[in-house]
């Protein structure tokens, strides 16, 4: 123990069940942070430093898009930083770092995958934060249906072998209560944030943020009879995820409602190189506190959110032929082109095209 908190460093998740009967003393009342990365990017970075620094800065690409990229950072396409790790006690802070050799496997539950990595339940439902980075062994982050009690910050980057962050549990309810910033980057052969569709009152989402995982298909199903949307979510960043088709994909029964899908606090949207993607959520979304578009890349993508009512216009950057090809439902629905303020300004330098890229005429 040392000024800020406690500092618990493990090599190996199976000896955080030690922590367990002490649960209810230090862990009870404290932020409780997670770091979990390889052995050989260990910094020494206390507890302390992280309560007062509190920010991860992004990092120069290195993967299948550094071609596109070799002329300058990964931050350079992100419009917004990642915000602060969730604390909730800056007196009593527990930071725990589990480094991991590349090939040590660390789930061994009965009938689990053994590249799952599985936490005791007096740290996961303790946890307030989560950063996992650098790890070539993990494929997936299992989640018991109990899910993360308090996990309100996740990020998780460079880590070339997870096929999915989060297994969740069949129509798990309660996963997720206060995750409000999800940060994934660089996950070059993930397919599924959230792999199982979820009622959307179990997020309180409110920053997403996704970038360099080209085999991405979707981020969050979702299901229910009804819709109560995804109230939180404020700030919506993608950028270069090529195999991505709908971020937050209806369930069958949501599809055929065929209702507007409401976003009641969505204000600022970034989607950038998405090839494919045609929707975000349905086919009608309503977001009347929208404030700023930046679209660049999403050819299959032909509607914006519909705005609300004597609101001032939202302002869109985007391509002037893909504004002029997007679909509207009428000023009676709030959809209308009038209703947005449109900017066409020049977005890429002169370079020479990466390999691969698509000529439109």
């Amino acid at each position: 123990m040392f000024k800020g908190g406690w500092q618990i460093s493990v090599t190996d998740t199976r000896l955080l069940r030690s922590l367990c009967p002490l649960g209810s003393g230090f862990l009870a009342e404290s932020s409780l942070h997670i770091d979990i990365y390889a052995a050989a990017n260990i910094q020494g970075t206390s507890c302390y430093e992280l309560v007062q620094v509190q920010t991860h800065k992004s990092t120069i690409m290195d993967s299948k898009y550094k071609d596109v990229l070799k002329n300058g950072p990964v931050a350079d396409l992100m419009v917004w930083d990642c915000p602060k790790i969730y604390i909730r006690s800056l007196e009593y802070t527990v930071m725990i770092k589990v480094i991991m050799e590349d090939n040590k496997l660390l789930e061994d539950a009965p009938g689990a995958s053994t590249n799952a990595l599985l936490f005791p339940s007096c740290i996961r439902c303790r946890a307030t934060s989560m950063h996992m980075y650098d790890n070539a062994s993990v494929t997936s982050i299992s989640v018991p249906e109990e899910g993360w009690d308090r996990l309100g910050w996740c990020r998780v980057e460079r880590c070339p072998k997870l096929d999915t962050v989060f297994t969740v549990p069949r129509y798990s309810k309660y996963i997720f209560g206060f995750l409000e910033t999800f940060w994934a980057s660089q996950l070059l052969s993930a397919r599924y944030i959230w792999d199982m569709p979820v009622e959307p009152h179990s997020f309180t989402l409110n920053f997403l943020h996704l970038d360099h995982c080209p085999m991405l298909v979707h981020v969050l199903p979702l299901c229910l009879g009804y819709w109560t949307g995804l109230r939180g979510l404020e700030t919506l960043e993608i950028v270069y995820c090529g195999d991505l088709t709908e971020v937050f994909p209806l369930s069958a029964e949501l599809q055929e409602q065929d209702k507007i899908n409401e976003f009641p606090k969505l204000r600022r949207i970034h989607l950038h190189e998405l090839p494919v993607l045609q929707r975000i959520c349905g086919r009608r979304i309503f977001a009347p506190k929208l404030e700023t578009m930046k679209i660049r890349g999403c050819w299959s993508l032909r509607r914006l959110p519909a705005v609300g009512d004597n609101t001032k216009p939202p302002k869109v950057d985007c391509e002037k032929e893909w504004w002029d090809n997007l679909e509207w439902d009428g000023l009676e629905e709030n959809h209308h082109p009038s209703l947005y303020e449109p900017s066409h300004s020049l977005y890429y330098k002169k370079a020479q095209l990466p390999r691969g890229t698509v000529l439109r005429w």
